[in-house]
């Protein structure tokens, strides 16, 4: 899927996806919310309300989960696994060309730029991690999923893996240790 193909999907999928926010049936959608999000989800439901206050899919709001895990950690955590090996290999690209002498001034733009995505991550998790959510709500109700299987559905397609976030935070620190390591003098 191209980055076109990315937003021609959500152009066209837009005003479902705002129908499903303002919902007549909004016990319908908090539970739906409830059990894609999982754990923690008072933050999620908090700003599911005002983007349904202001019919947008996307507003900033400030996330510490995802600016102290570099966003991957956070994207891992809550299984999007996608969005978390794109965050990991730009920091991977970032670190490893900062390893290399002749390529510093190439590193100091990519550093730039990685920590730009990290704030840009942290400013928009939670209308991307809602942008997710109401995905799966909109298939659940294009297959006609009710009562029971619905919640198992939309819980199948979200949720959290602490194990998945811990994994997150153990590549990390190993990533940092490599960089410190090769950035090191040798004697």
């Amino acid at each position: 899927m191209t980055f076109s193909d990315v937003l021609t999907n959500y152009r066209t999928k837009r005003p479902q996806l705002v129908a499903i926010l303002k919902s007549e049936d909004q016990a319908q959608l908090t539970a739906d919310l409830t059990a894609f999000f999982g754990k923690n989800e008072g933050s999620y439901l908090r700003h599911a309300a005002v983007l349904a206050a202001q019919e947008k899919l996307f507003l900033p709001s400030w996330h510490w989960p995802a600016f102290l895990t570099l966003g991957y950690g956070w994207a891992l955590y809550r299984r999007l696994y996608t969005l978390a090996a794109g965050l990991f290999t730009a920091q991977f690209i970032t670190t490893m060309t900062g390893t290399n002498p002749r390529l510093v001034p190439a590193a100091v733009v990519l550093l730039v730029a990685y920590f730009v995505m990290v704030i840009f991550m942290a400013l928009f998790a939670k209308s991307i991690y809602l942008g997710f959510a109401l995905n799966a709500i909109a298939r659940a109700d294009d297959r006609r999923i009710v009562a029971h299987k619905r919640a198992e559905y939309i819980a199948k397609q979200g949720g959290t893996s602490i194990l998945a976030g811990l994994a997150g935070i153990a590549v990390q620190i190993v990533a940092i240790l490599i960089t410190a390591i090769a950035a090191s003098p040798t004697p």
